[in-house]
């Protein structure tokens, strides 16, 4: 079992790996009844969100938010 040490220092190759996964095929999405996305996250998961946006914001030709905050803004609905 590796240590927490371990994992943090190899934490380069892990994104490096992640990155070259097919999270979201923006092809398949519909886009009729897409008007945005939103990641919320705080800490590390903020910072996947942040990477998660930064890679769809253009492809999915909608807005892309990152939030990082205990309260949604108002323009993020329940659909």
């Amino acid at each position: 079992m590796r240590s927490l040490l371990e994992e943090y220092l190899d934490w380069s190759h892990q994104l490096e790996r992640a990155l070259g996964y097919e999270v979201l095929d923006p092809v398949s999405v519909d886009r009729d009844d897409l008007s945005g996305v939103a990641f919320l996250g705080m800490g590390g998961s903020g910072i996947v969100g942040d990477v998660l946006a930064k890679r769809l914001e253009e492809s999915l030709g909608v807005p892309v938010s990152v939030i990082k905050s205990f309260r949604l803004p108002r323009y993020v609905g329940g659909g």
